[in-house]
């Protein structure tokens, strides 16, 4: 009896691991990007200073997670993403009544480099990201 106790301590939680499956669905895409070229409708927008709210950080998080940060930590929005092949869509639970985002999720010429392209609402948006290894 004691001998299948202790197997069970052991065997459970490696069967729970085992049917639950990754938590990180898509490990090539989880991490920080800071943006490098930013387009809204078709307009390329420059970070001029601190100031600025203009979108500077995406993360992608474990378990679908989405951050879109304009300039500091104060101003983000969370949200969960579904992806299917190469089309991303991210809805945002904070702050509330933000527009969905709806587009296509490629790499770029780079390693690392992401191009997010679709629509923000009613603006198309186009955005070039570059992963940050930290």
């Amino acid at each position: 009896m004691k001998w299948i106790i202790r197997l069970s301590i052991i065997y459970i939680p490696l069967l729970l691991i085992a049917i639950h499956g990754s938590v990180d669905k898509y490990p090539d895409l989880t991490g920080k990007y800071e943006v490098k070229q930013l387009r809204i409708n078709q307009q390329l927008l420059q970070r001029n200073n601190c100031a600025d709210s203009i979108l500077t950080v995406v993360y992608f998080d474990i378990k679908n997670g989405c951050v879109f940060q304009f300039n500091t930590p104060a101003k983000r929005w969370n949200g969960s993403f579904t992806k299917s092949n190469n089309s991303i869509k991210i809805k945002w639970s904070s702050p509330i009544n933000k527009p969905v985002f709806d587009g296509t999720l490629s790499t770029a010429n780079d390693t690392g480099n992401l191009m997010l392209v679709g629509m923000l609402g009613k603006d198309s948006i186009d955005i070039m990201l570059q992963k940050v290894n930290n």
